[in-house]
């Protein structure tokens, strides 16, 4: 006996349809797969928040906002872009801050690459750089800023 003569393709006198089992497979692997990406995108969603929530992360773009040489290369308004990775790990007072940010500007856009270490409540610094766009070389956020040469009337 086949499997095309235990389908029915007529409903019955007391039916309004024809119960076929057919889409059962297909349709439970869909609602799988679904879960699936709703599950992997919560995490990566939950990953985020909990990066973007931390002092490192927020003390870092300010520095950025404010360097001059990211103003010049990448233009203001910066605004962080998405999938920032990395690791944060804090307990009471000290912590130790990891992170990959990557920046959008209205001119170029670039990656802030973070090591900053937490004593006493305070975010200090290790490495903090940029990487822009189209550039081989890393800017470094943590030099100080050179002063502007004076203009000279002749």
């Amino acid at each position: 006996m086949s499997d095309l003569e235990n389908v029915k393709h007529d409903a019955g006198p007391d039916q309004d349809y024809v119960p076929n089992a057919w889409w059962k497979v297909p349709g439970g692997c869909l609602v799988l797969l679904a879960l699936f990406i709703a599950c992997s995108l919560g995490v990566l969603w939950i990953v985020q928040f909990s990066l973007s929530r931390s002092g490192a992360y927020h003390q870092a773009l300010e520095r950025a906002r404010s360097h001059p040489i990211v103003a010049t290369q990448l233009g203001a308004p910066l605004r962080p872009g998405w999938f920032t990775s990395g690791q944060v790990n804090v307990h009471g007072p000290t912590g130790l801050a990891q992170l990959v940010i990557p920046v959008i500007g209205p001119k170029n856009r670039g990656t802030l690459y973070v090591v900053a270490e937490k004593n006493g409540g305070k975010w200090e610094f290790q490495s903090l750089q940029l990487a822009v766009f189209g550039r081989e070389d890393r800017i470094d956020l943590l030099l100080p800023i050179p002063e502007a040469a004076p203009v000279r009337n002749f």
